[in-house]
């Protein structure tokens, strides 16, 4: 949505004299906009309580935990859950080809199947071109 109004925006920007076709350039750019409010704010957030456990690294998966609880109890409680949900999943996994298994099982499969298709057609159905094109085609041409 934040993409189709940064599009609305840059659709009625005069033009210099003598440059033609430039809206379309400025509705592309314009969708980079929201990527680097995101690209900023990665610096914002802690890395994952599960990723710093998975590596073994439980001092700062701790530290993690504190910046998003009330108190040092919570965040105790929810590193020994977490441990906990990690051994398990390791347990499970334990003699598992899971690449395999993404391939082998028929419901796994159908899902990878299904998502790769609706992911080709909204590229391939040309949907944000026929969105964007009063913007791009200004009452002139």
């Amino acid at each position: 949505m934040l993409g189709f109004v940064a599009g609305v925006a840059f659709g009625g920007v005069m033009i210099p004299a003598g440059v033609e076709n430039t809206q379309w350039r400025m509705i592309l750019g314009s969708t980079a906009i929201p990527p680097i409010f995101v690209c900023a704010q990665v610096y914002l957030v802690p890395e994952s309580p599960r990723w710093y456990m998975s590596k073994g690294r439980y001092e700062k998966a701790f530290e993690s935990l504190q910046r998003f609880r009330w108190s040092r109890f919570q965040a105790a409680r929810d590193l020994y859950y977490i441990h906990k949900q990690i051994v398990i999943e390791y347990e499970l996994q334990e003699g598992k080809n899971l690449l395999k298994e993404f391939f082998v099982v028929p419901r796994n499969r159908r899902a990878a199947q299904s998502s790769f298709f609706v992911m080709f057609m909204q590229q391939f159905c040309g949907v944000n071109v026929s969105k964007h094109k009063k913007l791009v085609h200004s009452p002139s041409n």
